[in-house]
């Protein structure tokens, strides 16, 4: 499939991915249960998600769809099985872009992993996440890092686990999802994969391939050692600033970053806050300020690994 590679281990797998092909109607796609979300974005895509309850549990389902073309995903309770369905002019490519995404980021909450909706990149061995909503610029601040010589540890979803030492975030895929703008400051946008090939409604973003990029990526978890929030640039602001936030506070601010909550029961709630509990009591969470534009991007970076260096050292 595209962007996975062959896994040289003879572990037995634990997640198996059915594949049909394509040839439902969207009309035979409509939620059956019980519906918990249902989202529509200024691009035309809409987004349902429910759950069907058996004697195994509660299986997820998850529909995107753009007019008559979707993707549909069934997930078994434990994220043990995926199926994957689509219809004729979605191509295997766009529906991997998904699974590989949203999908198996959701398989995770299932199995009650705490994640967080943030980047991280390695500093001396360490992770430091930059956590923010969607369109608040994790993708970008962490290619100048990569740039500035700092592993890429995952984009988009931080996985957390605890391990010796404390909480560790997991590596993702060694690649970076960007705006094809900022691509093109460094690199040639047409030698790039776009993430929506053909697709002139949606934004154009391109997949940055960290090996081909001549960029490094973190291939094994790694301790974490800060939490940076981005939240909202400052037109008004020229220079960035750091503010340390107490530990309550950073409980509380790192809440609304958490991925997937909705996956969560009562038990995996109180589970969660538990966790978060205990990252923001035993590593520092920053509060990042910033102006506005690519053009002070540098000096964000620069900051940023001058405030992390007192942490990792």
């Amino acid at each position: 499939m595209p962007g996975l590679t062959p896994a040289n281990t003879a572990a037995a797998p634990d997640c198996f991915l059915e594949l049909t092909g394509p040839s439902l109607h969207l009309s035979d796609t409509d939620a059956r249960g019980e519906l918990t979300d249902e989202v529509h974005n200024p691009f035309g895509q809409s987004f349902k998600r429910w759950i069907t309850r058996d004697a195994a549990g509660a299986h997820v389902h998850l529909l995107y769809a753009q007019g008559s073309e979707f993707v549909r995903f069934d997930l078994a309770p434990r994220g043990e099985r995926i199926r994957m369905r689509r219809s004729a002019t979605v191509t295997l490519e766009e529906a991997t872009t998904l699974l590989l995404g949203p999908v198996l980021g959701q398989v995770l909450r299932l199995r009650n992993v705490t994640c967080l909706h943030a980047n991280a990149v390695a500093v001396n061995g360490r992770a430091i996440l930059l956590a923010g909503h969607t369109g608040a610029g994790k993708s970008s601040t962490t290619v100048m890092l990569a740039r500035m010589g700092c592993p890429v540890v995952t984009d988009d979803i931080a996985a957390l686990v605890e391990e010796t030492g404390g909480l560790h975030v997991l590596p993702g895929l060694p690649r970076l999802r960007l705006r094809a703008d900022l691509v093109a400051r460094y690199w040639t946008p047409a030698a790039l994969e776009p993430v929506w090939p053909g697709r002139e409604t949606l934004p154009d973003k391109r997949f940055l391939s960290l090996d081909r990029a001549g960029l490094a990526a973190a291939m094994h978890p790694l301790p974490i050692a800060a939490v940076y929030l981005l939240g909202p640039r400052d037109p008004g602001r020229t220079l960035p600033r750091v503010v340390p936030l107490h530990a309550a506070t950073g409980l509380l601010a790192l809440l609304p970053h958490t991925y997937a909550r909705w996956a969560l029961d009562q038990a995996g709630e109180a589970r969660e806050f538990a966790v978060l509990g205990r990252l923001a009591a035993s590593v520092p969470v920053r509060q990042l300020e910033r102006p506005d534009g690519l053009d002070t991007l540098t000096a964000t970076c620069e900051l940023l690994l001058q405030d992390a260096a007192g942490l990792v050292s």
